[in-house]
């Protein structure tokens, strides 16, 4: 007699070692009653949906529900398998066919899962786009509710520049700091800056090529001193 996978085998090792094993089973369990064709078709089917997977999961919005992918590549081996394998009950029957051991496919099934979650984060690690830090630095700034001592400052602005690594931080000054900062030197407005930037956020953003330059403008909009930090 034949050991064969029943239906329930197959998609129990779907379900726990992902497209991969689901390539694996079907191919096998096809070319055991003769189906070759069928065999390599979901075979090669398989294996080109894992890729899919693999390449567009890193793009997908972090609201998309944990169990889409699974459900995705789950249904359709249910049914294949009702369309064109035995049922359990028709192998149990058979004088030609016994059932494969449980452990076996769950041995199968755990080696490709390891192998395909391997493969997964190494393509993830490459193209996974890179952190926006400064857009984040932006975000963070516009976000941060800063207590802003109204003798001195009348708002806080961020914005990204003409390039992505760069940061404009807009603080305009009210009438009063303007005529007490005239004469004033660059170490005086950095400071001034560095109340609104911690040290190691600073050096952060360094780390990651991210630089910022601190416009500070009068009322009016216009430059009374502008630094890089």
């Amino acid at each position: 007699m034949s050991s064969i996978y029943s239906p329930g085998q197959i998609i129990a090792a779907t379900f726990i070692g992902g497209p991969l094993a689901a390539a694996y089973f079907l191919k096998k369990s096809f070319e055991s009653i003769n189906k070759n064709d069928l065999a390599k078709k979901t075979f090669y089917g398989y294996l080109i949906l894992s890729a899919i997977i693999i390449v567009i999961s890193p793009f997908l919005p972090d609201e998309t529900p944990n169990m889409l992918i699974p459900i995705a590549y789950l249904i359709p081996v249910v049914m294949i398998l009702k369309e064109h394998y035995l049922t359990k009950t028709q192998i149990s029957d058979s004088e030609e066919y016994e059932f494969e051991s449980n452990w076996k496919v769950f041995g199968i099934s755990l080696a490709a899962i390891v192998f395909y979650m391997g493969i997964f984060v190494g393509v993830t690690w490459v193209t996974m786009p890179e952190e926006d830090v400064a857009q984040y630095f932006v975000e963070d700034v516009n976000a941060t509710n800063f207590e802003l001592n109204p003798y001195y400052y009348s708002s806080l602005e961020a914005k990204k520049g003409l390039n992505d690594s760069d940061v404009i931080l807009t603080i305009t000054l009210t009438s009063t700091a303007v005529d007490e900062l005239k004469g004033a030197d660059k170490g005086e407005f950095r400071r001034m800056a560095m109340d609104f930037i911690a040290d190691n956020y600073l050096l952060y953003l360094a780390e990651n090529n991210v630089r910022v330059t601190v416009d500070f403008q009068n009322l009016a909009h216009e430059t009374v001193k502008k630094i890089t930090l």
